[in-house]
């Protein structure tokens, strides 16, 4: 089990979190202040880090805990969560401080995904009402009303859209905090992180490794590390293409040129192209006999 991020594009895929974790379900993230924050309902914990993995600690943890939903008050420093055993929503500080039960449930209660946005809190009570989104505002918590009824049991989330959810920002939202690649805020400097490759000397730019392994698979070629420093995150990014790669088999290198190359079954061809995936050449097909 790995926590990961990567640009919103979908590129630079890097797993955060390599360790530790049985069962995560839900995430928030805090970007002004630098936290990442994620429940594991297997562990019975609720744990927060860096949005550069770093200073992880467990901050609320309870024997039975299944935090399956989580959500933050960034304003005021808050994290709230849904139990779906106990059918109640609690809250904490940042740090698993003043923890205390916000909603209860009714008996019939089934509560789940809560959400935060205009100065309420918002969830669903599948059980009341028939299926329900609820909402009570946070300073007071009361009146707490339904605000839609009758949906039955097929609705299973929330999410909130509002420009004014999300205000400030962190110094990685200015020419990506400098970093060549990733940038996380790790609450007090930015935090230069490469998907694939390692930090220059200048702790920002992206360099390559001096060793790796790669291999095929069948479809694709793939790499890792044979550094004593043992990551999830391969050296380059899995090398695909559907024109050229249909079963690659052999594998050889010009650590030079930085261009591997790998015989295609499917195909007839050798190929090359170089470690980072990009040009993709030709470089032998093999003529097809044909029976009479």
């Amino acid at each position: 089990m790995f926590i990961n991020t990567q640009q919103l594009n979908g590129s630079s895929r890097y797993v955060l979190i390599t360790s530790g974790l049985d069962k995560p379900m839900s995430l928030a993230v805090d970007p002004v202040k630098g936290f990442l924050f994620w429940s594991d309902i297997a562990k019975g914990h609720i744990e927060r880090a860096q949005l550069d993995g770093t200073n992880r600690k467990v901050i609320i943890s309870s024997e039975g805990l299944r935090a399956t939903d989580i959500t933050l008050d960034t304003e005021k420093s808050k994290i709230y969560w849904s139990d779906s055993i106990a059918d109640k929503i609690e809250s904490s500080s940042y740090d698993g401080d003043d923890r205390r039960i916000v909603y209860a449930g009714l008996q019939e209660s089934h509560v789940h995904s809560p959400i935060i946005g205009n100065g309420n809190l918002y969830w669903i009570d599948m059980g009341h009402q028939s299926g329900s989104i609820m909402a009570a505002p946070l300073d007071t918590f009361q009146p707490i009303r339904a605000i839609r009824k009758n949906l039955g049991v097929t609705i299973k989330d929330l999410s909130l859209f509002s420009k004014g959810r999300q205000r400030g920002r962190n110094p990685c939202g200015v020419d990506n905090g400098g970093c060549a690649d990733l940038c996380l805020f790790n609450g007090t400097h930015p935090s230069c992180i490469c998907a694939h490759g390692k930090i220059g000397s200048n702790g920002k730019s992206c360099e390559n490794y001096d060793a790796f392994i790669a291999y095929s698979r069948v479809q694709s070629i793939e790499t890792i590390h044979v550094q004593q420093e043992i990551t999830p995150n391969s050296p380059y990014p899995p090398i695909q293409s559907a024109e050229y790669i249909r079963n690659a088999i052999g594998l050889a290198f010009d650590i030079r040129e930085q261009r591997l190359f790998y015989s295609d079954v499917q195909l007839g061809t050798i190929n090359s192209v170089f470690f980072n995936g990009t040009n993709f050449t030709v470089r032998f097909t093999f003529k097809r006999q044909h029976s009479d």
